[in-house]
């Protein structure tokens, strides 16, 4: 086992390429689902499976058929329940359900998701993050400061990019009605002209670091793949941990049409520890070890 973090540990070397960036504070941290889950918000397959218990969903949709359907994304289907509990007056349970998916568990957040958070903001000068997340997990660890949190897309300015400015791209829980889940959110949201300037001023000009991400909004890819063939001056990194199974095909795609260079970081339990040894290496004020990875 110690052989293979070690291993691992020389693949996140590759992030070394971004070290210089940091300096100007041209760096933005992307982070997906997975960085919540840290805290114990649920994933999108287990919101889908809440969804699919619901008595008016079950009565509507064949559970088999649709909600195992691995041609149908999770958008698609999230549409279809949020339409049927709308049409018998009962969206206030999807609303619940949501709600219910990004709430985070008390133990995991104080445990693992804070100290990871506190090993993070030993950076400095910190970053900008980008994130899909809804969830106010990032919030709630108190290392924020509240005036730099921005959820509508009439907030997504550069003179609001400043160090430790949190951009919830797809809204945030705080505006439930407005965060975007289903497929026709997604259309709405990526169709807006000023949202796509924003997005593609982050991937032109700042070098972006996925962590947490699958990588799977097509909206999404399309404004990286524009923005990165118009101009990929700057390196880009996405880190995927070996249970993701990334084959070299999906890994040459990622890398060669949206210029994103991909760091699999070894197993998903350990990214905090090969995180946490990276960040030791490179910049100071680092917290204990033991406050880091407290497992127990």
């Amino acid at each position: 086992m110690g052989k293979i973090i070690s291993s691992m540990k020389e693949n996140i070397n590759v992030l070394d390429q971004s070290l210089r960036y940091f300096e100007t504070g041209n760096v933005a941290f992307f982070f997906g689902a997975g960085i919540s889950k840290i805290a114990g918000c649920k994933t999108s397959n287990s919101l889908l499976k809440d969804m699919s218990e619901n008595p008016v969903i079950q009565t509507t949709i064949d559970r088999n058929e649709f909600f195992n359907n691995q041609v149908v994304s999770s958008e698609e289907k999230l549409d279809l329940c949020k339409r049927e509990l709308d049409r018998v007056d009962r969206i206030e349970e999807y609303k619940a359900m949501i709600r219910n998916a990004v709430f985070e568990d008390p133990e995991l957040f104080n445990k693992k998701y804070i100290p990871f958070l506190k090993t993070l903001k030993s950076i400095k000068p910190f970053p900008i993050i980008i994130t899909t997340n809804i969830d106010n997990c990032l919030e709630k660890t108190r290392l924020f400061p509240l005036d730099r949190i921005f959820y509508r897309k009439n907030q997504f300015k550069k003179e609001n990019f400043k160090p430790d400015s949190i951009f919830h791209i797809h809204g945030y829980i705080e505006d439930l009605d407005n965060a975007v889940f289903t497929k026709s959110q997604y259309r709405e949201w990526y169709e807006d002209g000023e949202f796509k300037n924003f997005l593609t001023h982050i991937f032109i000009n700042y070098c972006v670091i996925f962590m947490g991400y699958s990588f799977n909004d097509n909206e999404l890819k399309n404004i990286i793949f524009d923005a990165r063939n118009r101009n990929n001056s700057l390196p880009n990194f996405i880190l995927f941990p070996l249970e993701d199974r990334i084959t070299q095909i999906q890994k040459s795609n990622i890398e060669i049409l949206y210029k994103i260079e991909v760091i699999v970081y070894g197993n998903l339990k350990d990214f905090t520890e090969i995180i946490r040894s990276w960040i030791d290496r490179n910049f100071p004020q680092i917290p204990k070890i033991e406050d880091i990875n407290n497992e127990n």
